[in-house]
């Protein structure tokens, strides 16, 4: 659990005519600043997007951040749909929540959350904005997009139904006594730079002389409206994980990596008997299988009778083929021997080709 030793928040018109910035906080829990923007009634869509993650959170500290968005989205468009002299209002979003001892930050646009300890700046969200793409293309640099005559386009806001967008969230972990963050809209950056704001909380006594000092310098130098949220951390417990509110709406996820956890555990303290299990096994298939192989009177070779049927032949099967063809060759031999015994003596015995009958003259002999 994480416990805040102070909040603060800043909101002012700066040099233009119209504040059109939101924000709040449900102390302890979710704190969201907003900066709306339209022609007219830029301020009503920028409270339509505070407001819902604020009360949705409260609701549902688990909620999907989609989600909200979505709602954010539906409630401008009904807005839009009885007002239509707010037609292409939107708003961005900059959120921080608390779960457990861990940070939920989310945003859309170019308003920013910064986490910041001992004068550090340990985490920054990246901005949707033209300029910010055009210094991660090379095309300008940061110094550059500071003055920009583009440095207010943004290319990601919450508009309505017909433009739907999307949030980038993140979760920070690694939360420490005396750590700050810090919501700020864009009136904020057009007098701090990221490392004029890393200058100020190190050497800063407190929350409140901190906002004190950025207010300073944007009453001098901010052309646009601004506002701050910051929040100064007093305690983290050691608790590793949401907060109870959030594992109730992830029953089911927190069930199920319980019950992986505890296979694993299992596992990994019986993995010798489970191997030596697994020997075992294997042992008794692969003598099943030799023992089968063994017995098995399987064809060695095929060949067809007379009617074209295969017929498959084994081993005793060729012994008998063979005996029998060795009988039937010695009985054939014995017949002709009986043949040539019972037959009389002939001189016109045809002799073999290729010889001359016995008594015969070889031609060409005189």
């Amino acid at each position: 659990m994480i416990i805040i030793k102070s909040e603060q928040y800043l909101s002012e018109l700066g040099k233009g005519e119209n504040n059109q910035d939101n924000g709040g906080w449900d102390a302890g829990n979710s704190y969201v600043v907003c900066d709306g923007d339209g022609k007219a009634l830029g301020e009503v869509a920028s409270e339509i997007v505070a407001q819902t993650f604020l009360n949705e959170l409260h609701s549902n500290p688990a909620q999907d951040i989609s989600s909200i968005v979505t709602r954010s989205e539906n409630r401008i468009t009904k807005f839009v749909e009885e007002n239509p002299e707010g037609s292409g209002i939107s708003s961005t979003l900059a959120l921080l929540q608390f779960v457990g001892n861990r940070a939920r930050i989310a945003w859309v646009g170019n308003s920013r959350v910064y986490h910041i300890r001992d004068g550090k700046i340990l985490f920054r969200t990246k901005d949707h904005s033209w300029v910010n793409d055009a210094v991660s293309a090379g095309i300008i640099n940061q110094e550059e997009a500071v003055n920009h005559p583009k440095s207010k386009v943004i290319t990601r806001s919450i508009q309505g139904v017909n433009k739907r967008t999307s949030a980038e969230e993140v979760i920070c972990k690694d939360v420490r006594k005396n750590d700050y963050f810090l919501l700020i809209s864009d009136g904020i950056s057009e007098a701090w730079t990221d490392a004029s704001l890393a200058t100020l909380f190190a050497n800063t006594t407190g929350a409140e002389a901190a906002l004190q000092t950025l207010h300073e310098e944007c009453f001098l130098h901010s052309k646009d409206s601004y506002t701050a949220i910051i929040v100064q951390v007093a305690e983290v417990t050691d608790e590793d994980s949401y907060a109870e509110e959030t594992r109730e709406n992830s029953s089911k996820h927190t069930s199920k990596k319980s019950k992986n956890s505890s296979i694993l555990s299992f596992l990994k303290r019986n993995y010798l008997m489970l191997g030596g299990l697994a020997v075992l096994i294997f042992g008794i298939l692969v003598y099943i299988f030799q023992r089968d192989t063994n017995h098995d009177t399987l064809p060695e070779f095929s060949t067809t009778n007379a009617k074209g049927k295969q017929i498959d032949f084994v081993e005793d099967d060729i012994e008998k083929i063979e005996k029998k063809a060795v009988e039937e060759e010695e009985e054939y031999t014995q017949e002709i021997i009986d043949d040539r015994d019972d037959e009389p003596a002939s001189r016109n015995a045809r002799a073999p080709i290729g010889t001359a009958n016995a008594g015969d003259e070889s031609p060409g002999e005189e």
